[in-house]
């Protein structure tokens, strides 16, 4: 999973998170390879490391020594936060911190990595916490003692820091993605079986995924791999995908009701709307191709999204016109629907204000012309951004000594900044965590050794929500 240097004729570079001395492991994976699977096999890998790490170098104390000293060190600490009501967060987390070492240790007889982590994690933010909040210096002081020292006694000596999870958008992509898809097949079964019957609410709603695994299959074909941009294409174009099955199977019903029945009215259902359908889904392809055809580094960043909306709607196009009209090809003459009071309501509704229309055809004509022409004046007022720079995730401090300044003093000097930002940055609220190199300078997730006067910061915020 990564290229290991050994033979190393001095330190090269040091690294640190969350104001710790550490190992940073920079994975960058294969081209075109999983994203997601490849980030799960370095944690994997990473955990499998830490274990043997820790039984060679972690916590020697048995379970029952480790519960007793814990639940002692709560108990010193307890009532000094307790006079301190006025600091409702640190309460709050302390509380939090007591509720799950307690219930770790009524349930279980050894602590397993990741409430390991947790607890280290917790103890962590508690500190900062304690930092932040107003009480008496010396209270304070020893408070983060009590906590720092049954840390380094109790705590296993190694541990592990997740920062800069990439595969965190792709895999809200991909939820985003299953969940419309969910949600699209159910709305389309309950509005078609609602007008029309069960059997055509049920083929049309299926065609959105028989059109998602297409599209897919056309990506592995490509080469393409599931990512943001790729996963971006499919949400923008999930909408589009079903309402050609839609206009096919009401027309195929209609067939039906008319007394046709089996191979006759799906294929002359299904025939009637072809140059409409056809033509519909040429327009959307049309008005996205142009984006497949931009040069430079913008165009090889977003060439997927216009491919993967041209890809669904053809597998949309096959499925309406092959899969479609088989499966409704089994159905029998069916009766027409009596009308509903509700529905005459919306009918005569939509009948008042098409006649209407028509009537005053030549106003209304007019009057979107008129919206046409205003809007390009609109947009001419409007600033284009293509990203957003009023958010972001990260934050990276470039620090550069003179020329023959070396590592160690380097690395006292980024101390230096660490402190100053964990004081007015606070962890759980507004931060992930503190990254930090001394003798490398680039802001990429890169290393770049032989810069012993250079050091890098990466300040990792928790996104907006």
């Amino acid at each position: 999973i990564a290229d290991v240097k050994t033979g190393f004729a001095k330190r090269e570079i040091y690294a640190r998170g969350n104001q710790k001395n550490g190992i940073l492991l920079i994975v960058n994976k294969k081209e075109n390879a999983d994203i997601i699977r490849t980030a799960d096999e370095v944690k994997n890998k990473v955990a499998v490391f830490y274990q043997k790490i820790n039984e060679k170098y972690g916590n020697k104390a048995d379970f029952e020594k480790i519960r007793e000293k814990s639940l002692s060190i709560l108990s010193l600490i307890e009532p000094q936060i307790q006079s301190a009501p006025q600091n409702k967060k640190l309460l709050s987390l302390f509380s939090e911190i007591k509720n799950f070492i307690t219930e770790q240790y009524q349930n279980q007889r050894s602590l397993s990595f990741a409430n390991k982590q947790k607890i280290m994690d917790l103890s962590f933010l508690f500190e900062q916490e304690i930092i932040q909040c107003k009480m008496e210096s010396s209270a304070k002081q020893s408070l983060i003692d009590t906590l720092r020292n049954s840390r380094q006694e109790f705590a296993d000596q190694v541990n592990i820091l997740k920062v800069m999870d990439i595969t965190i958008n792709t895999r809200t992509m991909l939820d985003i993605t299953i969940n419309n898809a969910l949600i699209g097949f159910i709305l389309v079964f309950l509005v078609l079986f609602a007008a029309l019957d069960h059997k055509t609410a049920f083929w049309t709603a299926f065609g959105i995924p028989m059109a998602l695994l297409m599209t897919f299959f056309g990506m592995k074909i490509l080469g393409f791999s599931i990512n943001v941009m790729s996963l971006f294409g499919i949400i923008t174009v999930l909408g589009i995908v079903v309402d050609d099955g839609i206009v096919v199977s009401e027309n195929i019903h209609q067939k039906y009701e008319e007394g046709m029945s089996g191979v006759r009215a799906a294929v002359e259902g299904a025939y009637e709307m072809l140059v409409p359908i056809i033509g519909s889904i040429l327009t959307t392809i049309l008005a996205f191709l142009p984006i497949a055809m931009m040069g430079g580094i913008m165009g090889q960043f977003i060439y997927q999204l216009p491919i993967m909306v041209i890809l669904a709607l053809l597998a949309s196009l096959l499925e309406v016109y092959i899969g479609l009209p088989c499966h409704l090809s089994h159905g029998k003459e069916v009766k027409e629907k009596k009308e509903g009071r509700f529905i005459k309501t919306v009918i005569a509704l939509y009948r008042n204000i098409l006649q209407k229309g028509l009537k005053y055809r030549y106003i209304i004509v007019a009057l979107f012309i008129f919206l046409l022409l205003f809007s390009f004046r609109v947009l001419k007022t409007m600033d284009f951004i293509l990203f957003s720079n009023k958010e972001t995730e990260k934050i990276y401090i470039t620090l550069e000594g003179k020329l023959g300044v070396n590592l160690e003093e380097m690395l006292s000097r980024v101390k230096e900044v660490e402190k100053i930002i964990a004081a007015h940055v606070p962890y759980k609220d507004e931060m992930q965590a503190i990254v930090s190199t001394v003798g490398n300078k680039t802001v990429r997730s890169e290393v770049s050794p032989n810069q012993e006067n250079y050091g890098k910061i990466e300040i990792l915020l928790i996104p907006f929500a």
